[in-house]
């Protein structure tokens, strides 16, 4: 996961809204996990970038949101979910952001609450 982090955000792109598929990737020598949701709405404005999602794990539904905000050249913030049982899970995020006309993807790291390990992040998104 050693992703270099860059953003190339240009200005006419910005405080646009977005929608697309978020995956969330983790593999050692023991476990291997896969993970997707739809991401219903993503807001990028100045130096920050919010999005909403949504999935199942397990057969168990979850919904979410994201709040990063630009520090370098990469974002960072935390995403909370929470499941269909109200369990709630807090998670660490850092990310790249590229825009290329009307579509963008967002690449980098999701760990959760507790874990050691973290997932590696990957989004397409479109307006």
């Amino acid at each position: 996961m050693g992703r270099g982090l860059s953003s190339n955000v240009s200005l006419s792109n910005r405080n646009s809204m977005y929608h697309g598929s978020l995956w969330l990737d983790f593999e050692n020598d023991h476990e291997e996990e896969h993970l997707s949701a739809k991401i219903s709405r993503c807001i990028i404005r100045g130096n920050e970038i919010i999005f909403e999602f949504s999935g199942i794990n397990e057969g168990c539904h979850y919904s979410g949101s994201c709040k990063l905000l630009k520090n370098g050249a990469a974002y960072y913030g935390v995403g909370i979910f929470k499941y269909a049982d109200d369990r709630e899970v807090s998670s660490i995020v850092e990310a790249s952001l590229q825009i290329n006309g009307s579509e963008v993807s967002l690449h980098g790291t999701w760990k959760d609450e507790g874990d050691q390990e973290s997932y590696e992040l990957e989004a397409e998104l479109k307006v």
